[in-house]
This record gives structure tokens, C-alpha cells and sequence, in this order.
């Protein structure tokens, strides 16, 4: 056997060590195989080692969309960076000349694409409006339950053939630890409930301060004649009701799992259940109603006296509940004889999501009206809110960087919590970076823009009479001044104006 031959068999996939304990492949050696090069009689290079790659013709067109693609970053870069020169110019080189910051629209799209701006508008930790600051906890419960489905994701998402000894994740799969990181399901909920939540309080708020009113003339007239609270709050219940039954009838027509059970052994039962009711927005219905009805209640009324032994059981029901919701499912993990013709199953389909979003808005109630204690400090870290605005980011960004580290593995790789955890820690801080490039270049600008466009329509312009007003002394009274005094004008703020800015939001 010549040497060529000897590295041909070396570098190629064979039957794989393991085998009795579920280690299905062996990937050879990449680059061994690329390496290997064979002449023939005359010295001349006869082949070399390759790997497949599917290409993809496209006809002979001279606008593509990949052009187009090119030519549009392209552009949002050259914009951005001309926008930061400018912005650090007029920070530095007309600082001395400017006694203010400049203001006008021109200068608003400037540092709406500047890095720098865009920093430190990422960095600012406090709220624009004082009245919101109780809910920094936001950030924390967004935070936190985005980690949590990246968690969940580094561990699901694994190609069978580059693992070695599969076992393993049959072991890991009877630790309950396993139900906590898998079952990340819920925490979708939870942006659901916050969607709704944030929505509600947002729109309360505006109504209630009277900005920008040509966008909201036609609500504010239909709330003049319809001045029914319950009405909307029975509508929420009725939908969530609903959807509730609506997604257990699917459930159990089409025998689905309860929830997404990955490790059934026929994939159809969890692709199914995943695509036509995981995927599906009826599902989802009752969390985002239940964050409506809780922003518009915490903010129409604030205060709620709830005694001590009151509270302390609402705690304990809701942690009971959520912890039921992910532990749950531990059992079908591990026996696959469930159904859901049973009544547990089929309770848990129809109202596990729920359930969950009832804890989450327990929890939510109590921050916002000060019973958070413990909680509300370790959500309301103000670490935590430049990572919540890039958590929506880093959601989209890591799965494709899973999806990439998968699909260029060259190497098994061992199925631990060890490896698992080093690898999650390395998604997040990728998926983040990713997440902060995408808020520099996508999400900030599109913002400015959109508030530039959009945002000046039917609100007061700034040193305008509506945001301003001049309080001047009668000149009779110019008589009864101390020698050396002299009159000013004062600045006024409009009566709603005044209200709105009094006036506590929670």
C-alpha cells in the first residue's frame, strides 16, 4: 500500500469506536482529506482531496438580489460611518463653538446613525419618564427568559453524527435538571405576556397624556361614546378561553404530544406538534390577552392593599404553578407510552400556557406595585437593561450561530453538561456581539427614522407655545421692586402638561 493510499484510508469516515454506546459516525479528518494529493507515472497532479458543496445557478441576470443585498449594506455602512465622523466632530471640533447641542431634524438623523449616540442611548439605564422607573424590572424578566431559550437551544440543537456516545443523553435525560434546560418552551409566553403588558400600559399612557393625537383621534373618540372597561376585559377572557380550547381540540384530533417532546422516538409526533401548534399565533392568544388586562389595570389603578399572609400565598401559587409547567413534561421524556387521550395529558396541552402567564403576571403585579423585594432588586439590575434592548438580537442571531457551529464541526463532540454549558456560555456571548452590530447598523437607525418620519406629527414642536409659555409681570408692579432687582421671564408648563408630569403611573 503506498503512502497516498495509507492517507486516503487514514483520512476517511469508518465504522466508529462507540458503537454499542450510540456513537452512529465517524467524520474522518478534514483536513487530512483536503491535503491529499495523487500524481500520476508522469509526476503531473492526477486528483486531490475534495468535499461536496451544493451550488445553486442562477440565470444570467445583471440585477440579482444578492447585488442588491451588497449594495444595501454597503450603503448602511457608509451611512453609519459618516454619521459617527459627524457626530464625533460636532462632539469635539464645534464643541467649543456651540454653547448647546444642536437640535433640528437634520441633526436627529446624524446621531440617530452615529455608534456613539447609539452607545450611549444602549447604556442609559434610567427611563425617560421617572413615573416608569418601577419598571426596570422589565428588562430583568426579558433578559433572563431570553438566556433561558438559548439554554435550551444549545442543548436541543445537535447533529446524532458528529456526538459521540448518544447514551449519555439518554442518562441526562432522567435528571430533572435536563426538564429545566429543555423545557424552555414557556419562557415564549412570557415575551408574549410582556408584549401585551408594555402595549396596554404604553397606550394608557398616551391617551392619557394627549400626545400625538392625530394618531389616536379615532381610539380616543370611540372611548368617548364606548366607556366600558369590562367589556374589553370580557372580550380578553372569552379569547383566552378560546384559544385554550381551540389549541386542546387540535391537540387532540391530530394526536399530538402535550408539549414539544424531543426525545419521542417517532420525530413526526414533535415536528407536528411544533409546527401546528407551537408555531401557530392561536396558541399564544391567552398570554398576550393576560398582559393586556394586567398593563391597563396597573396603571388605571395602581394600589391594591393585599395583607401579608394574602401575598405570601399568591407567591407560593405561582411558583408551585410554574414549577409544575416545566416539570411536568419530565415523565414523557423518559416514557413514551403517553397520550393524549389521557386527561393529563390533554389538561396540560390546553392549559399549561396559561397557567404559566398567570404566574408570570403575579410576579409582574408584585414588582410593579413594590411587593417584589428580593425579585424586583435582582430583575432591576441596571446591568441587565442594555442586554434587554439586544435580547431580541440575540434571539435571532443564535440559532443561526448554533445552526453554523453544527454544520462545521469536524471533530465528535462529547454530549456533558460540561461541554453543553461551555458551549451555551460561547453562543450567548456571540449571539450578544451579533445582537449589539444588528442594533448599530439595523434597529437604531430604522428607529430614528421612524421617529423622525412619524414622531413629529401632531405633537408640539420643542420651545414651541404648547411646550412653553412666558410669564410676565404687570408693569404696576415694577413700582413696589427692591432697588437693584429686575424683572425675567419664567418659563410655564401648560396645565396638561403639569397634570401629566404629577401625576404617578404606578
Amino acid at each position: 500500500m503506498t503512502w497516498t493510499e495509507s492517507l486516503v484510508l487514514d483520512a476517511s469516515g469508518k465504522v466508529a469506536s462507540g458503537l454499542l454506546v450510540g456513537t452512529i459516525g465517524d467524520l474522518g479528518n478534514f483536513d487530512e482529506c483536503l491535503a491529499t494529493t495523487v500524481e500520476n507515472m508522469y509526476g503531473e497532479r492526477d486528483f486531490t482531496g475534495r468535499f461536496c458543496t451544493v451550488y445553486m445557478n442562477f440565470k444570467n441576470n445583471t440585477f440579482v438580489a444578492k447585488m442588491v443585498a451588497r449594495y444595501t449594506l454597503a450603503t448602511v455602512a457608509i451611512l453609519v460611518a459618516a454619521a459617527t465622523a459627524a457626530d464625533v466632530a460636532l462632539r469635539t471640533v464645534l464643541k467649543r463653538r456651540m454653547s448647546t447641542k444642536p437640535k433640528g431634524i437634520l441633526y436627529d438623523v446624524v446621531y440617530g446613525f452615529s455608534v456613539v449616540s447609539n452607545t450611549e442611548k444602549l447604556l442609559k439605564t434610567d427611563p425617560s419618564d421617572p413615573a416608569d422607573s418601577k419598571l426596570k424590572f422589565i428588562h430583568g424578566l426579558r433578559f433572563y427568559s431570553s438566556t433561558w431559550v438559548m439554554l435550551g437551544h444549545a442543548f436541543l440543537i445537535a447533529d446524532p453524527t458528529a456526538t459521540g456516545s448518544l447514551m449519555n443523553v439518554v442518562d441526562l435525560v432522567e435528571d430533572f435538571l435536563t426538564t429545566l434546560i429543555a423545557n424552555a418552551f414557556p419562557s415564549v409566553e412570557t415575551f408574549l405576556f410582556i408584549s401585551g403588558f408594555l402595549v396596554s400600559y404604553n397606550v394608557q399612557k398616551t391617551l392619557r397624556n394627549k400626545t400625538k393625537l392625530i394618531f389616536w383621534v379615532p381610539l380616543i373618540i370611540l372611548r368617548r361614546y364606548i366607556r366600558r372597561p369590562y367589556l374589553g376585559a370580557l372580550f380578553a377572557a372569552l379569547a383566552t378561553v378560546v384559544s385554550s380550547a381551540y389549541t386542546g381540540v387540535v391537540s387532540y384530533l391530530n394526536n399530538y404530544q402535550p408539549a414539544v417532546i424531543f426525545t419521542h422516538t417517532d420525530v413526526s409526533y414533535t415536528i407536528g406538534t411544533a409546527n401546528q401548534i407551537y408555531f401557530k399565533p392561536f396558541a399564544h392568544v391567552g398570554s398576550f390577552c393576560i398582559g393586556v388586562l394586567l398593563g391597563y389595570y396597573i396603571y388605571v389603578a395602581p394600589k391594591m392593599k393585599l395583607s401579608k399572609p394574602v401575598q405570601v400565598l399568591c407567591w407560593c401559587a405561582a411558583t408551585a404553578c410554574n414549577l409544575a409547567i416545566v416539570l411536568a413534561p419530565h415523565k414523557w421524556y423518559t416514557d413514551h407510552s403517553y397520550s393524549i387521550k389521557q386527561p393529563e395529558c390533554l389538561l396540560y396541552a390546553s392549559l399549561h400556557r396559561v397557567a404559566w402567564t398567570l404566574g408570570v403576571a403575579w410576579l409582574v403585579f408584585a414588582c410593579a406595585t413594590g411587593r417584589g423585594g428580593i425579585v424586583m432588586s435582582l430583575l432591576s439590575w441596571p446591568a441587565l437593561v442594555p442586554l434587554s434592548r439586544l435580547s431580541y438580537g440575540a434571539f435571532l442571531c443564535h440559532v443561526v450561530i448554533l445552526l453554523v457551529q453544527m454544520m462545521t464541526n469536524r471533530e465528535r463532540i462529547a454530549y456533558t453538561y460540561m461541554v453543553k454549558t461551555m458551549n451555551y456560555l460561547a453562543v450567548v456571548m456571540a449571539s450578544y456581539l451579533c445582537a449589539y452590530l444588528l442594533y448599530l447598523f439595523c434597529e437604531a437607525p430604522v428607529a430614528t427614522l421612524e421617529r423622525t418620519l412619524l414622531g413629529g406629527i401632531g405633537s408640539p414642536r420643542r420651545g414651541g407655545p404648547a411646550s412653553r409659555l412666558t410669564v410676565i409681570v404687570p408693569k404696576a408692579a415694577d413700582q413696589h421692586l427692591p432697588p437693584g432687582s429686575s424683572l425675567r421671564e419664567l418659563p410655564a408648563t401648560p396645565a396638561a402638561a403639569e397634570e401629566s408630569s404629577q401625576r404617578s403611573h404606578l
